[in-house]
Formats: C-alpha cells, structure tokens, sequence
C-alpha cells in the first residue's frame, strides 16, 4: 500500500475530507499503530532471546585434555599439572578469609602478617585472600589489605539470610549483589575493579548455571566456592568450566552448562 505524503502541492486543489474519509484514515492509523507494536515486541523478544542464548549454551560436554590445554583450559583431575611426579610437587598453602573486614579481626590479620616474617619460597611476602562482604565493613582497613599486596575478592554485599535464598536467586539478584559488591570495594576501599577477580558466595551456597553465567558475564577469573570430600588425598587442582566436570555436587545445584 502506498501512502502519500500529507502537505498538498499548490497545483492541487484542497479537498475536505468527508466523514467516511476520516473514519478511513483513523482506521489505518489504528492498524499502523498495532503493526508498529507487533514489530516492537517481536524485536524486544528477539533481544531477550539473545541474552537467552548468550546466558545458556547448552550442557557441558565431557573434557578432553587432548582439545582443554593449559594455559587457558584444564579439565577437572587429580593429574598434576606439568606432569610433575608426586614427589617433586612443592607444598603449597593457601590462606584466605571470608566476611566483614573490621576491627574485631583485624589486629589478628596484623599480627599473622607482622613484619613480612610469612616468606614465600622466592623471597617475597605471603598474602592472603580476602572474601570481602559488605556489611559491619570498614574499608580503610580494606585499603590497608590492598595496599600490601593481598588479593580482595568478592563475597557479596548482603551475605543475607536464608541461604536458600542464594540457591534459588535469579540472574539480575545476583548481579546486584556481586556487581555491586565489586563497585563498593572500589568507591570505599580504592581497590581497582580490575583487581576483583576472585569470588566465594556466601554460606558456599552457589546457585548453578546462573551464578557462574554472571561471574563469566562480568569478567570474574576464579570461583571458590565449591567444596569437595572426595577428592582429597590425591586433591583435585583447579580447573576451568568450559566441560564437565568430574567433582562430585556436595551443595547442590552445580554448574552443568558450558
């Protein structure tokens, strides 16, 4: 249908539209006007669907080390990186704390911390992790942790209660949480988004596909917060989520996509 223009040329001579004209063209207005909407909606939902799509790829499928290669990919395993034997692994020690930074604790972060005295083999300071939630925080001492050097690592603004409500809490509570977490540590801590790389939910309970999907979304690096009591003595090293993985599911529900 072809609609032409509604300025008319000076040649023309300018007719008034009878009441069966404008009940016409108010009826085609009306049409345009749904159509118009039709096509509204289905972009919107083509848009969703997108973000479907980008936020579900489907089941993970199984890790093989032959195609998953460090440095960018590792299957889940007990086999020592490297191909290292037992014998010539170094002892490692990893120290990392959750919850509120303030001063009911940290004159003992001071103390373990005192004078450099923890070494690491190459001469430098140990450091530790720090699961930082919001709540009772002060972020002067924050600040202090950042500027020596230890690592500040996300563990949600609320730390809220029940913890069922972390299992079933959907994309955007959970990015409110966690995002949000990231950017109060660097308004009031002065530590660099960039730096929070590293996230522990709280009460170790994750909420499956969906938690992972906004760490990934948001440029997290790491993830600490599922427990294993299987694979212990050997232990299994970290691994990356691109295949399934072989650690058992203690707190359920565990990520199963890719």
């Amino acid at each position: 249908m072809h609609f032409r223009s509604s300025v008319l040329s000076e040649t023309e001579p300018s007719i008034e539209p009878s009441a069966t004209s404008s009940a016409i063209l108010i009826m085609l207005s009306y049409i345009n006007a749904f159509f118009a909407l039709i096509l509204l909606c289905s972009k919107l939902d083509n848009i969703d669907g997108a973000a479907v799509k980008s936020r579900g790829l489907g089941p993970a499928k199984p890790c093989s080390p032959d195609i998953c290669k460090l440095p960018d990919c590792r299957c889940s395993g007990v086999d020592i990186p490297g191909n290292l034997p037992k014998e010539k692994v170094p002892q490692m020690v990893m120290l990392s704390f959750d919850d509120a930074v303030n001063g009911q604790v940290y004159g003992f972060y001071e103390t373990l911390f005192a004078d450099g005295e923890l070494k690491n083999p190459n001469g430098c300071n140990a450091t530790a992790t720090f699961f930082v939630s919001h709540e009772y925080t002060e972020y002067q001492m924050v600040q202090a942790l950042y500027h020596n050097r230890h690592d500040i690592a996300d563990h949600t603004i609320s730390h809220r209660t029940p913890t069922s409500w972390w299992k079933s809490a959907n994309y955007s509570q959970l990015t409110d949480e966690i995002v949000g977490q990231r950017e109060i540590l660097r308004k009031w801590g002065q530590v660099e988004v960039e730096d929070v790389v590293g996230f522990r939910v709280p009460f170790l309970q994750i909420a499956g596909n969906t938690m992972y999907q906004v760490l990934y979304d948001n440029k997290f690096l790491y993830d600490s917060s599922m427990p294993t009591q299987k694979f212990m003595d050997p232990p299994m090293w970290p691994y990356t989520l691109e295949y399934q993985s072989t650690q058992e599911c203690v707190i359920p529900p565990c990520p199963t996509g890719e």
